[in-house]
């Protein structure tokens, strides 16, 4: 039994090592961060008996088993590079803001891009210039969302249409990533739908702050039919959206948005919505109403909606990122 226990402990500590030591590419790891990165987890393995400190500089220290390794040593870089990261009662500071750890990685990333990421009396804020185009953004707490703004601006996940001089329909607007990146894309209009409320005061402060003017916001879910919904889960980047007669989130026709505004584009990030929104334009051949869609696919029965979407000889679907649970995804008429 005690060997059995001894086993099984090990093994535990191996898949935390393989976790860990997968992400040292992606934080282009030195010999400095790697001393950090096994300092943090002999520390881990020993708990409360040993305690470790960036080697890069002594002011990051922590004593505390809730800190993930990962997130400690990309702290570390980003103090080495001169940027105001602290750790305080084992919860991370970004120039004097909570910084969710998640997030941590990304700024790195993102300054490498000569992005600026600071805090503006009190709001968590980004600057960067793309093409010509100098843009300000406001985040969420946390500093949450700029995992968005890097996917939009530096990946380019939805890079592979021409947008310009087009009309794109924004279901899932966010805070706006999206939109400034379709405008920075010129396109013609964009139709941005956010039915958070939280999430949709942001997407409107920052139109505004980059003075957009081609940009129409809806504080609104898109779905099958015109109805009422709720939000079932409220992480401002991953909620979703349930159809509920007595709840307080508007939501909005997709034949009724595509009889509006005649799209050239449309692209969905919607965490589930993508099914009625499909099922309704299959169903209704509105699908064939536009040319181009670009949208995440979630969840359990992605498969199955892909597969319908091949079938269409009129479109050539294309699967760009595939993680498992979620794909990007494009539709293109032939």
């Amino acid at each position: 039994m005690i060997l059995m226990k001894s086993y099984y402990r090990l093994l535990g500590h191996y898949y935390l090592l393989l976790r860990f030591f997968k992400n040292l590419r992606d934080l282009g790891v030195s010999l400095l961060e790697l001393e950090n990165i096994l300092g943090v987890i002999y520390w881990y393995l020993f708990k409360q008996k040993y305690s470790t400190r960036c080697r890069c500089c002594s002011e990051l220290y922590i004593n505390q088993t809730n800190i993930n390794p990962y997130y400690f040593a990309s702290a570390c870089k980003l103090k080495k590079m001169g940027l105001p990261v602290e750790i305080r009662n084992s919860v991370f500071y970004y120039d004097g803001l909570e910084v969710y750890p998640t997030v941590i990685p990304y700024i790195a990333r993102v300054i490498k891009y000569n992005w600026q990421v600071f805090n503006m009396k009190g709001n968590p804020m980004i600057s960067f210039t793309v093409k010509n185009h100098d843009f300000k953004a406001v985040l969420l707490k946390g500093y949450e969302g700029l995992l968005q703004f890097y996917e939009q601006f530096i990946l380019e996940q939805y890079g592979m249409f021409d947008y310009k001089d087009k009309t794109v329909i924004d279901i899932g607007g966010f805070i706006g990533d999206t939109a400034l990146y379709f405008y920075s894309k010129e396109a013609r209009k964009i139709v941005s739908f956010e039915p958070s409320k939280k999430n949709y005061t942001i997407l409107i402060k920052n139109i505004t702050l980059n003075n957009i003017k081609n940009v129409i916001p809806i504080n609104a879910g898109v779905w099958d039919e015109n109805t009422k919904g709720i939000i079932t889960n409220p992480a401002p980047t991953a909620y979703r959206v349930k159809e509920e007669s007595k709840g307080d989130v508007a939501l909005v026709s997709i034949l009724d948005i595509i009889d509006s505004y005649r799209p050239d584009i449309i692209k969905m990030d919607c965490e589930g919505c993508e099914y009625k929104v499909f099922e309704k334009l299959l169903e209704t051949g509105y699908i064939y109403d536009v040319p181009e869609y670009v949208f995440e696919a979630h969840g359990n029965i992605k498969n199955e909606l892909l597969s319908k979407l091949r079938s269409l000889d009129e479109f050539r679907l294309c699967v760009h990122s595939d993680l498992g649970n979620m794909a990007i995804v494009s539709l293109k008429k032939l």
